[in-house]
């Protein structure tokens, strides 16, 4: 198993405990909240085109309440190609996102 892999699969059973505990809509209306006072804690930023995208993609791509099963069953599906097409710094990158997704559910869960 590879590293991205195992960032992934520990992200998945993560995910599968949540909803094994019924603990999703806890952890979602988190999430909800954690999302609003980021976008009011810094909305002198969110206002600036620049960066109103990359805050739109982490609160409704990456952390917001959504159910993201789907798109983690996406990528350990494409995960073999993406690591014999990309470089080794853009699976770096991938690596460090797949690690702070699983920090994000470990903090979550506490």
């Amino acid at each position: 198993m590879s590293e991205l892999q195992a960032y992934l699969s520990e992200g998945q059973a993560l995910d599968t405990l949540i909803k094994s505990e019924g603990l999703s809509a806890q952890i979602n209306k988190l999430r909800e909240w954690q999302c609003r006072r980021l976008l009011t804690s810094h909305q002198n930023l969110y206002a600036q085109k620049q960066f109103a995208p990359a805050m739109d993609f982490f609160t409704k791509e990456l952390y917001g309440p959504n159910d993201f099963s789907q798109r983690d069953k996406d990528i350990e599906k494409a995960l073999p190609l993406m690591e014999s097409a990309l470089s080794d710094r853009t699976l770096e990158t991938f690596g460090i996102a797949l690690q702070l997704n699983t920090l994000s559910y470990r903090l979550d869960l506490e």
